[in-house]
């Protein structure tokens, strides 16, 4: 199989907030349509989003995706959800919503954009330029390029190292737009 280019753009989580669009910690500037929560306790926690700008993130009719997360003594508890929020959601002046208290607000800004160079099926964790492939990043490749399906590979967070703020038990997050424009996820 021949190579092919994919462009990386690599997160780097500040530990402070700005005011950037793309962050986590905190509150979410834009309130998602319906708050997401749990059958059996309260309101899911908010980890972070990230703005479709187009370049980096492109979802159709989609102001941002939200990551949030049930916590139960500050410990996390259930699945990952990822919420679309729509292009005319409401700004959360008001500062509603549930943060979680053990991860800080901060920027995630993104500062290298890096050329993944790599076959499909190459399960290596670097690419033939050397790239580490599975730091926290939007778009690029992933080595599970081949259980996508018709899935398109939207980006990764990394586990709780020095790349990421969050601790999903040792795997990394993996996020995925399917064919009806909804974003899946799954830890690898």
């Amino acid at each position: 199989m021949e190579n092919q280019t994919y462009v990386a753009y690599y997160m780097q989580f500040s530990d402070k907030y700005t005011g950037s669009l793309n962050k986590y910690g905190g509150l979410p500037t834009h309130l998602p349509p319906q708050w997401p929560c749990d059958e059996q306790f309260d309101e899911l926690t908010f980890l972070c989003q990230f703005y479709c700008d187009g370049k980096m993130l492109s979802i159709p009719d989609t102001l941002c995706i939200q990551i949030y997360q049930l916590m139960i003594n500050d410990m996390e508890d259930c699945d990952i959800r990822v919420i679309r929020v729509p292009l005319d959601a409401k700004e959360n002046t008001e500062k509603y919503g549930v943060s979680a208290a053990r991860i800080p607000e901060g920027d995630i800004l993104f500062k290298e954009v890096v050329e993944e160079i790599t076959e499909k099926n190459d399960w290596e964790l670097e690419d033939k330029n050397g790239v580490y492939l599975q730091e926290s990043k939007l778009g690029g490749w992933c080595p599970a390029a081949d259980e996508m399906g018709d899935r398109k590979f939207l980006g990764l967070i990394g586990d709780g190292d020095a790349f990421s703020p969050f601790n999903w038990g040792g795997v990394d997050l993996f996020m995925f737009l399917n064919e009806s424009n909804n974003v899946d996820c799954e830890f690898y």
